[in-house]
């Protein structure tokens, strides 16, 4: 359970995220009686527990949360499981071995899972499929984000070719596009979603660099070599988005941009 215990310790990036979004959910959803609630990508469980949960109506028939790693689901079902259920699925594989969902869910969440799905037209044509006719898909995921264009540079060196060669299968498409909204409503619209909403917002969170590994470690889709993070923070001190704060602590400030999406199926 390390894995998990580190990756909960180090959600804040996602919880702060997770609540900007979920904000903007309450201003447009309209909440369906007995509905059926999916949160893809559900890490550890949290966020699912203390963030979605709360704002979903009394007469909800069902949440489930599921997530492609094992160790993570039987964390967030030893911490959570009272009043979710939660179940290995990989969105890109959809298979839940004795069930079927499809057609199920009147709502499916997804908060900062899909930038680590390369497969995302595979993803989206199985989330649409998931759902009931109507049903409402709200997702978030960052794009241009620093961090993984230090990966990127890292992986194209001599060094960490080798080790790094397929990372780019775990990074969506449009994370380096030079116009990633565009990109994503084309593949949105050609899956036969009703796209409602679709924005894109810069952001960013200043990361203690003595937590920098474990951060990585914790939520990488990979496995990473044990000095890679640390290879990342000197790519990140070059590019001047690594600080020593009033503290005296040094903090690398992560920059990205945040898309939020309401899609609904037709």
């Amino acid at each position: 359970m390390y894995k998990a215990q580190s990756f909960r310790m180090h959600s804040l990036l996602a919880q702060r995220d997770a609540r900007y979004g979920i904000e903007k959910i309450k201003r447009i959803v309209t909440w369906r009686p007995q509905c059926n609630v999916l949160d893809i990508g559900c890490g550890t469980g949290n966020v699912t527990h203390d963030v979605l949960l709360p704002i979903l109506p009394k007469s909800t028939n069902s949440i489930i949360g599921v997530d492609k790693l094992t160790e993570f689901i039987q964390y967030a079902s030893e911490q959570y499981g009272k009043k979710i259920v939660f179940e290995q699925m990989d969105i890109a594989n959809c298979q839940i071995p004795g069930t079927d969902y499809e057609g199920h869910f009147d709502y499916i969440f997804s908060f900062y899972c899909l930038h680590f799905v390369g497969e995302q037209e595979l993803a989206l044509r199985n989330i649409y499929r998931l759902l009931k006719p109507s049903g409402d898909f709200f997702f978030t995921c960052f794009v241009k984000c620093n961090l993984f264009e230090a990966i990127r540079f890292l992986a194209g060196t001599e060094k960490w070719k080798p080790s790094m060669s397929e990372y780019h299968k775990y990074l969506c498409p449009y994370q380096f596009s030079s116009d990633p909204i565009i990109d994503l409503e084309r593949m949105l619209l050609k899956i036969g979603f009703k796209v409602l909403q679709l924005s894109i917002e810069p952001k960013d969170i200043m990361l203690p660099t003595e937590s920098a590994s474990a951060f990585m470690f914790s939520h990488s889709p990979i496995e990473l070599p044990l000095d890679f993070p640390s290879a990342c923070l000197d790519v990140l001190r070059e590019w001047n988005d690594v600080h020593t704060k009033e503290d005296n602590k040094e903090y690398c400030c992560l920059k990205y941009h945040m898309i939020f999406g309401y899609v609904a199926k037709l």
